[in-house]
């Protein structure tokens, strides 16, 4: 029996601006890196945290979704595959990092990036609506 399975998910805040790119084929692909905190109780009931930092790598028009409408601080939810990357230095010794290549990546909503966030699905337009009445920004229901 075959046991591989490989999948990441998590959410965190983008720690940088999104950088964006083009391969030589001409695809793009966005670099990003976030944070996501791990929480803990110790046996002597001390809370515990951590912070985590991911680099994330997304292609195609994902990717140009995210270079337009996220910045650092923005809130997601990545959902993807972990990869590694090895190579030697200048002194021959291996190097090994880790990345997550993302399947997809949710814009979550963020009052503090309201601008940087209004976009939901890829390839569409933003749309604007008007705010219900009696709703205000301290009110979040």
């Amino acid at each position: 029996m075959k046991f591989d399975f490989n999948e990441w998910n998590g959410a965190g805040r983008l720690t940088k601006d999104v950088q964006l790119n083009y391969s030589k084929s001409g695809d793009p692909v966005a670099t990003m890196y976030f944070a996501t905190n791990k929480s803990w109780t110790t046996e002597s009931g001390e809370k515990k945290e951590k912070a985590m930092f991911v680099k994330v790598v997304v292609w195609g028009k994902q990717a140009e979704a995210c270079s337009k409408y996220l910045k650092k601080g923005s809130a997601v939810f990545i959902e993807g595959e972990l990869e590694n990357n090895d190579w030697e230095d200048t002194d021959g010794k291996k190097i090994y990092s880790f990345q997550i290549h993302a399947k997809r990546v949710h814009f979550l909503g963020d009052p503090a990036h309201k601008e940087g966030n209004k976009k939901e699905e890829v390839g569409e337009e933003p749309e604007k609506a008007d705010e219900p009445k009696g709703l205000n920004e301290d009110n979040p229901f």
